[in-house]
């Protein structure tokens, strides 16, 4: 069987999986149970594609994810790769890279990652009927939904953040209007995924591989994060914000001032001490 497995390995993906099942005469869990632990394997609709951890390429995670996703080796920025094929191509999908030059986080901040150990992705939005007005919200709805799928929690406004308060994530979404309606939003992610070491610069990192200690496949996350976020509704409650997030109940510092973190207004404005916070960083004190 463990031959069979490197021969299936050596062809083209994905393969058809009842020609193989005949070859060997077993089922789709023995054939995965004598794969080695850093082999992956999926059947789709007698489709079956198997890779090794850190392998991927634009049509596998196409197929993983089931609509357009795009991967470079190397980019300036996901951001302005997913934001200028939107504009040029009509396109609406997935770009992913295993390395940014230019990654950008809020406020123009440098995003720092080491070469093919984390997620670099951009996502491509085109709702239909979403008002500008509650367009800035959609980030809190997104990293709600991305930290309960990951197990992380939520820091206002575009953070993820580990049970200890360490910084796993950033989001960054960069909105495109035209004559009051919005034409695309183009939602950025930095997961820091098996990297376990950080410069000292960056402050309090962390990576779902320290928090959960192991190894991640990077396409069968980018799967997950890509349906996961696909199925939110945009004009929904934040009440999921509300559960996931790090900070509600504690004393903070935002914007230079002190106070208690009360919660979260539905259009995404921070409540301190009854005062509103449209805008700014926020930390523990």
């Amino acid at each position: 069987m463990k031959n069979l497995i490197k021969t299936l390995m050596t062809q083209k993906q994905p393969l058809v999986f009842s020609e193989i099942s005949q070859r060997m005469d077993g089922s789709f869990e023995e054939l995965r149970q004598m794969a080695s632990p850093e082999i992956q394997m999926r059947i789709k609709n007698n489709d079956l594609w198997l890779w090794s951890h850190g392998q991927t390429s634009s049509e596998h995670l196409s197929w993983l994810c089931e609509e357009d996703v795009l991967w470079f080796d190397e980019v300036h920025s996901t951001n302005s790769v997913a934001a200028q094929l939107s504009v040029q191509r009509g396109f609406s999908g997935v770009v992913v890279a295993g390395y940014q030059t230019a990654g950008r986080g809020r406020l123009q901040r440098t995003w720092h990652s080491d070469p093919q150990k984390n997620i670099l992705m951009s996502l491509v939005f085109k709702p239909s009927n979403l008002e500008p007005s509650r367009a800035a919200r959609t980030t809190l709805l997104w990293s709600a939904a991305l930290a309960d799928e990951l197990g992380l929690w939520v820091k206002w406004p575009n953070d993820l953040l580990d049970a200890q308060g360490r910084k796993v994530a950033g989001l960054l979404a960069e909105l495109s209007l035209s004559n009051n309606r919005v034409q695309h939003i183009v939602l950025g992610i930095g997961l820091n995924v098996n990297q376990t070491s950080f410069s000292e610069t960056i402050p309090n990192p962390s990576s779902l591989k320290l928090v959960f200690n192991t190894d991640f496949d990077k396409a069968s996350l980018i799967e997950r994060i890509v349906k996961r976020l696909r199925a939110v509704d945009l004009n929904d409650s934040l009440e999921l914000w509300r559960r996931r997030s790090a900070m509600t109940g504690k004393v903070v510092s935002v914007q230079g001032k002190e106070g208690r973190l009360d919660g979260i207004r539905e259009d995404g404005a921070l409540i301190v001490d009854g005062e509103v916070i449209l805008a700014g960083d926020v930390s523990l004190v």
